[in-house]
């Protein structure tokens, strides 16, 4: 037997709490909105879920998770870029735009090896390859940093006129800032 639409004043009804005036929002578009919230629950529910939302749901997840990362390194590379003990300090300023002029060609190069990845050994593979990339090259520059904190003498090794924390700390942000870009296109690639 099909449903009457409600008039939107029974379905929103005001309610003292937030939590349950979210519930009856939620509960209201469900029952209004099928084509919205029916691939949506039916996603959340694993035995009723179809492989597509299976994967799908997967997949949306997976982003979630590697944009999570990408943030919570974003934070922790800016800090460390302007930090005076392992960074550029107050000159920080006069290294950020030669940082960033560093990130497309990376960010090309990053693509381009995604690239050949995809079209020899394929989607899953490439996905599998890239994201150990990223995560050994967070996780090394994050160990050398550790590495760096701990002996002052490995973090004040002059390279060219870098010290060694510098430049590690240079590279970590470069790359962080690059590998954005291949986060996004591996996932949408599928």
């Amino acid at each position: 037997m099909p449903q009457t639409p409600q008039p939107a004043s029974t379905m929103l009804t005001p309610s003292t709490t937030g939590a349950s005036r979210t519930a009856t929002v939620l509960s209201a578009a469900a029952k209004n909105s099928p084509l919205l919230m029916k691939p949506l629950l039916s996603a959340c529910s694993p035995s009723s879920a179809t492989p597509k939302a299976k994967s799908g749901a997967a997949m949306a997840s997976a982003m979630a998770l590697h944009f999570f990362g990408y943030e919570f390194a974003r934070g922790s590379n800016m800090a460390l870029f302007t930090s005076t003990t392992l960074g550029f300090g107050a000159s920080s300023g006069s290294y950020y735009p030669l940082a960033m002029t560093c990130v497309s060609p990376v960010s090309m190069v990053l693509l381009l090896a995604y690239g050949r990845q995809l079209d020899a050994k394929g989607p899953r593979k490439a996905l599998r390859n890239t994201t150990f990339l990223c995560i050994t090259m967070l996780a090394l520059s994050g160990m050398a940093v550790t590495a760096m904190q701990h002996n002052e003498v490995w973090a004040n090794i002059k390279f060219l006129s870098w010290t060694m924390s510098q430049l590690v700390v240079w590279a970590s942000f470069v790359f962080q800032s690059s590998y954005a870009h291949l986060l996004y296109a591996q996932q949408w690639s599928f």
